[in-house]
């Protein structure tokens, strides 16, 4: 039986850990591609518009600013979404999303440019094997603490699902004297030593005075 025991325990880490480590490679490839297609793309579109304006700062603020919402909005609702296709339900919304996303941008900020940069340091030291290595191990390391975080960062979004009703045995009668109901006749009570009685049927106390006043 421990052996049993120590079995399921392994299996259910071992599902949790490829849960942690799914839910961060895919978080870390959305940020590169963000990063590397999107985010570039949407600063070109900024500078066509920001000439066409003729160079007014208004709109290239408004702009810059509108990028980074919507970046920020859409990295929420991935994460969102993650969390519940592998972890739990989420209740949805643009205020989570924004939430997540902001704190993810901070995460992403260490998790991914602080090991990048050092990456780029050793990489002019190192050889391009050892360099090529390094970052394979960066990335594994980075899907795992951003798994766990993004995982963390939506869980006050949670819905607690409710649990089953466990059905209650039946009630089992005790009335030794034949007692009867005032309300339904009936004699299915649960009579204590005070004379009070709770009625199986009517699913209701009766204090010991009604039992004289109905002359049970």
């Amino acid at each position: 039986m421990i052996a049993l025991g120590r079995g399921n325990w392994y299996r259910a880490t071992a599902v949790t850990v490829s849960k942690v480590f799914a839910h961060g490679l895919v978080l870390t490839s959305f940020s590169v591609f963000v990063g590397l297609v999107v985010f570039p793309a949407l600063l070109e579109g900024l500078r066509v518009i920001f000439l066409a304006s003729q160079g007014s700062a208004i709109v290239f603020v408004v702009g810059f600013l509108s990028i980074g919402g919507v970046l920020v909005v859409l990295n929420g609702l991935v994460n969102s979404q993650l969390v519940r296709w592998i972890w739990f339900p989420l209740s949805r919304g643009l205020l989570s999303f924004l939430v997540q996303g902001i704190a993810l941008s901070i995460v992403s900020s260490i998790v991914l440019v602080v090991p990048v940069v050092i990456l780029i340091g050793l990489a002019t030291i190192l050889a391009s094997s050892e360099s090529l290595a390094l970052l394979f191990a960066l990335v594994i390391l980075e899907s795992f603490v951003y798994g766990y975080l993004g995982r963390e960062i939506a869980r006050p979004w949670q819905i607690n699902r409710p649990r089953p009703a466990i059905p209650r045995p039946p009630t089992q009668p005790n009335n030794p004297k034949g007692l009867h109901c005032p309300r339904c006749d009936g004699i299915r009570l649960i009579v204590a030593e005070d004379k009070s009685a709770y009625c199986i049927d009517c699913e209701r106390g009766i204090q010991k005075e009604n039992f004289g006043a109905s002359g049970a």
